[in-house]
């Protein structure tokens, strides 16, 4: 059973028309119809999340045992192929050999859907029960290149521009948390609640003060440096692992 017979079957279920389901999830009623004539075949993962909260379902439920392995497989992958990851997260090679496991599991990632770190002027702390999201591992590893222990990691949502062009406002970002890292990798980036606010900044740490500087990749903001003293009053949450594009 493929996506569209899955929908439609669901819709069945429980009586409504399309333009039911479009006003019960927030999709719209075009991309109803997109998906369930089959023209429409990279549904979104927030568009997914949406529709299978209106069936008061989780989007593991999509690859229930009433797909087979290999349907279930061809759904994730197509919500995988609308989704973009940035090349200049960190040093991480570019030859690296990611993990062919053929097991569909599901990894569930806490979403702090209203929490934001400032990559810009302002920001927001985390102060709310997340969303937990179930995402499959494999897009995780091959799609989104995620190659840190899941264990932990929790996503939040970029406010401003200060990185762009590498991360956009609205972006969602996977972190994973200091304690999962070892230590800071100069040059990649990090959330950070310094003095209350959470920010995203590219990190470079100097190896023999140990004062940090965190740098924006959009030229027009100038870099915070935090000497040995106020080192107290920053916090590295966690390495960004991952960003996409708010779905």
């Amino acid at each position: 059973m493929d996506l569209a017979q899955r929908l439609k079957q669901l819709r069945d279920e429980k009586g409504w028309t399309q333009s039911d389901l479009a006003k019960f999830s927030g999709v719209s009623i075009d991309s109803i119809k997109g998906y369930e004539i089959g023209k429409t075949k990279n549904i979104t993962t927030g568009n997914l999340k949406k529709i299978a909260n209106a069936f008061n379902i989780s989007t593991q439920d999509f690859f229930s045992s009433k797909l087979s392995h290999s349907e279930a497989k061809d759904l994730s992958h197509s919500v995988a192929y609308s989704v973009a990851k940035s090349k200049n997260l960190s040093h991480t090679p570019s030859n690296l050999k990611m993990s062919q496991n053929n097991d569909f599991d599901i990894v569930k990632i806490p979403y702090f859907e209203d929490t934001y770190a400032s990559a810009g002027d302002e920001a927001i702390n985390y102060d709310e029960m997340p969303v937990i999201m179930e995402l499959d591992a494999n897009f995780l590893r091959l799609f989104l290149r995620i190659t840190t222990p899941f264990k932990n990691m929790h996503i939040i949502n970029a406010k401003g521009d200060s990185m762009e062009p590498t991360i956009k406002d609205g972006e969602l970002l996977y972190i994973n948390p200091i304690a999962n890292e070892g230590g800071i990798n100069s040059g990649s980036i990090y959330v950070i609640n310094f003095d209350g606010d959470v920010l995203v900044k590219r990190v470079d740490k100097n190896p023999i003060t140990k004062a940090l500087t965190l740098i924006s990749d959009n030229p027009k903001y100038s870099p915070i440096s935090i000497e040995k003293d106020n080192l107290k009053l920053c916090r590295i949450i966690g390495r960004v692992v991952a960003h996409t594009a708010k779905l």
